[in-house]
């Protein structure tokens, strides 16, 4: 293996961690739904967290990946607490 395959395959693994913790998070958030939130394709993100792709576009990694996921995560929660609020009052 050349140094390209052996930088793929550990791009791979430590984005591969990233995918985990996105398909863990339930209700689940989709390929689809975080790409939608980076502006990016979704086999873009695909071959980022596959690593094929060494970063997404405009220079973004890791940390926009995770802030990304959290804002989605954050505004269900937003949403599930208007949603109870709105419960309560009625």
């Amino acid at each position: 293996m050349g140094l390209e395959g052996a930088a793929t395959l550990q791009r791979s693994v430590d984005n591969s961690a990233l995918a985990h913790k996105r398909r863990d998070i339930r209700p689940k958030v989709t390929q689809y739904q975080l790409a939608a939130e980076l502006g990016v394709p979704a086999p873009v993100l695909s071959q980022f967290e596959t690593g094929l792709r060494e970063r997404l576009p405009d220079g973004r990694g890791a940390s926009e990946y995770l802030e990304a996921l959290e804002r989605i995560v954050a505004r269900r929660e937003d949403a599930r607490r208007l949603v109870g609020e709105t419960e309560v009052s009625e």
